[in-house]
């Protein structure tokens, strides 16, 4: 019986090329669309498992030309007191400057790196492994660890002392 469909679909799809080649191409489009947009959607609910806490992101609109408005990640500092006042199911805030290089140096060594400057309580917010110490303790002055107490200056102007490692 199988035999048979298939002899007769072979058939069909000799004498009526074009429709078969249609056929095809658009069962072929349909999959891959499908496929795509089953990726795209795991890798964006996969993005959050990293960190043990769900998290949100701020964004401003600034009204630019009458019809054109811009959204930024760009939001004034007094923002954080407000959502820490004014919302209590906002458990923590955590406020992130722009990436900048900086320039570090110590006794015996100088190099550029990137990095933010971030609010304390952004050891709390994010689930990042700590190299030397623990979350409770990230921003209090402690030397249980080799890299404590070590001195840096960075960009030639400012002097800090290590107290964590992210």
């Amino acid at each position: 019986m199988f035999h048979n469909y298939l002899k007769s679909t072979i058939r069909q799809s000799k004498s009526h090329i074009r429709y078969t080649f249609l056929n095809i191409l658009g069962i072929t489009v349909g999959l891959l669309c499908s496929l795509l947009i089953f990726l795209w959607v795991r890798d964006e609910v996969d993005t959050d498992l990293f960190h043990q806490k769900g998290f949100y992101q701020m964004l401003r609109n600034i009204h630019q030309a009458e019809p054109e408005i811009m959204a930024t990640i760009a939001v004034p500092q007094p923002v954080k007191a407000l959502l820490d006042t004014a919302y209590p199911e906002a458990e923590d805030v955590s406020l992130i400057r722009w990436e900048i290089e900086f320039l570090f140096q110590n006794a015996n060594m100088a190099f550029h790196e990137s990095g933010r400057y971030v609010s304390p309580e952004f050891v709390k917010l994010f689930s990042y492994p700590f190299l030397a110490g623990d979350t409770n303790s990230a921003m209090n002055n402690c030397d249980e660890h080799e890299v404590n107490g070590r001195s840096l200056r960075i960009d030639n102007s400012r002097n800090f002392t290590i107290y964590k490692c992210l």
